[in-house]
């Protein structure tokens, strides 16, 4: 009998274009299910799907193998000042293995895009594993959610404008 061979294991980073999403998406939902459940109501399944399938949103996989360890979903803000590279769902596992890696990507992918800033959100947490890399606590948010006036919902907000 011989011995098995020693194997080992390449991360690989990859970013997912909508016509990607249908087949990616139920592998990784699992990783992002749990960002989502933090979000505060910001995201869903449902949204983040849709808005992944427009090309909104971005998303991003490390595997191990053919095994999604991580899934980073981003997007791009057009603040009046700057553009900037914007990740706000990630999750995952063995950060401290691909976290490098990732943000090499991720700063390769913004150059394209003329993002001169890439920005995290997240929980206090993740600070500690994007330090390494340059990045520094820059504003936290508080937030109140707004009730609705008697009798309106704010299920429609998407045809809202502001005059």
């Amino acid at each position: 009998m011989t011995e098995p061979e020693a194997r080992q294991d390449v991360l690989v980073i990859k970013h997912y274009g909508p016509s990607d999403v249908p087949t990616i998406f139920p592998l990784v939902k699992e990783e992002l299910e749990r960002a989502i459940n933090i979000s505060g109501g910001r995201y869903s399944i449902p949204q983040t799907l849709h808005e992944l399938l427009i090309g909104k949103l971005t998303l991003w996989v490390v595997w191990d193998d053919e095994d999604p360890i991580a899934a980073w979903v981003l997007r791009i803000i057009d603040y009046p000042g700057r553009r900037t590279m914007y990740g706000d769902l990630l999750g995952g596992n063995r950060m401290t293995e691909w976290a490098g890696m990732m943000d090499t990507a991720v700063i390769d992918w913004a150059q394209k895009f003329k993002c001169t800033h890439i920005e995290i959100g997240g929980r206090d947490g993740w600070i500690r594993y994007a330090k390494p890399f340059g990045y520094e606590k820059a504003y936290w948010v508080i937030e109140k959610e707004v009730p609705a006036k008697e009798g309106e919902t704010f299920e429609d907000t998407a045809s809202v404008t502001v005059e």
